[in-house]
């Protein structure tokens, strides 16, 4: 049985804002401590969950890292990280006034 995923599937996309309200209302099970209940806001807003950046809005439009950058895994995962690391600035950046 071949189950390795070999390519990305687009399923949906949610706009963050308009789902916010029902996020914080629904409940995420937490395995390590069954008495503080989370929710899907604040798993999300306190990013505890694993991910991979593979596309970025740019003035290319929505475009795959592995459209600009082929046959190379490692400086793909390299721009992934960087993308991480321009978000996780611009967000710093919010809290400075």
């Amino acid at each position: 049985d071949n189950t390795e995923l070999t390519e990305y599937v687009e399923l949906f996309w949610v706009w963050y804002p308009s789902a916010r309200e029902i996020l914080h209302r629904m409940k995420v099970f937490n395995p390590k401590n069954a008495a503080y209940p989370l929710s899907y806001d604040l798993l999300l807003t306190a990013r505890r969950f694993t991910s991979l950046i593979y596309r970025e809005e740019n003035v290319y439009g929505n475009r795959d890292i592995s459209e600009y950058i082929k046959n190379n895994s490692l400086f793909q995962v390299l721009e992934a990280m960087q993308i991480k690391e321009d978000i996780r600035d611009k967000e710093i950046d919010m809290w400075n006034y």
